[in-house]
């Protein structure tokens, strides 16, 4: 799988009832960001779906909730991630009626790894990697390969965390990134772990950047959700308003004083 997959948030929406998801698993062995829901109801109530990069719905079985759930998606006004289907029913007609209600694409069980990842990009590949492969913001540049950050046209040394934790955020900008997904990706540990480490380390950017809008850019703290970076640059406007109202009105042209005439 591609590099870049690995910073996809993909929902596993499984809705067995007594038995236990067969692509959680799989995604997790591959290190992928996988949030877990037991329902559609489930997702839409706890998920923040604008982070969410793909959403799989596996199950026996389509009801009459997951199509309505594939509809709504289908018909949302804002982009929506692409939505695979995945039953261990053998009916025929379930492709079809799946792909017709809104689903991108339709799997059955059992299932191979190999081919569940191809699809996985396959359905990623329009959506998340332009995104993904953006490095620059305003006057905020990421230097990939050195693992670096230029800032208004300086290298700036950060630690890996620093530098991880920004950058994911940037390349989600206008979106709340759960603190979850930061969990996973950035601190690379469970996401369920209470910690306050996350709120440590935004201060410390937001402060040392001027991620305040003076940079031209804001980082929001959103309440139980997480975390959104977005472009601001309303503070900037009114640093540069009260510069000019600082500048003197007269004029302070030094003029040259002839010497005095000798008598």
């Amino acid at each position: 799988m591609e590099r870049y997959y690995h910073s996809a948030v993909i929902a596993v929406i499984s809705t067995h009832a007594n038995r236990a998801s067969v692509v959680e698993p799989m995604l997790k062995r591959l290190e992928l960001t996988t949030l877990s829901f037991r329902s559609c109801a489930h997702f839409l109530q706890h998920s923040p779906t604008s982070a969410v990069d793909l959403i799989i719905i596996e199950g026996y079985t389509l009801t009459q909730v997951e199509l309505q759930f594939l509809k709504a998606m289908r018909d949302s006004p804002t982009d929506s991630a692409p939505i695979i289907v995945i039953v261990g029913n053998n009916d025929d007609r379930l492709a079809s009626i799946a792909l017709k209600a809104g689903a991108d694409d339709f799997m059955r069980k059992p299932l191979q790894q190999a081919e569940l990842m191809a699809r996985i990009e396959r359905s990623l590949r329009h959506s998340l990697y332009p995104r993904i492969a953006r490095t620059k913001f305003g006057c905020f540049e990421f230097l990939i390969d050195q693992r670096q950050l230029a800032f208004k046209g300086d290298i700036i040394r950060l630690r890996p965390r620093e530098f991880d934790l920004l950058l994911c955020l940037f390349q989600q900008e206008g979106r709340v990134v759960p603190r979850e997904v930061l969990l996973v990706n950035v601190w690379q540990t469970v996401p369920s772990l209470p910690t306050r480490s996350i709120d440590t380390y935004v201060s410390r950017l937001r402060k040392r950047f001027s991620l305040n809008g003076k940079s031209g850019w804001s980082l929001i703290s959103v309440y139980q959700r997480g975390y959104c970076i977005v472009e601001d640059h309303s503070a900037a406007d009114v640093d540069l308003a009260e510069a000019a109202e600082d500048a003197p009105d007269y004029d302070v042209t030094i003029k040259k004083i002839p010497p005095p005439k000798k008598g």
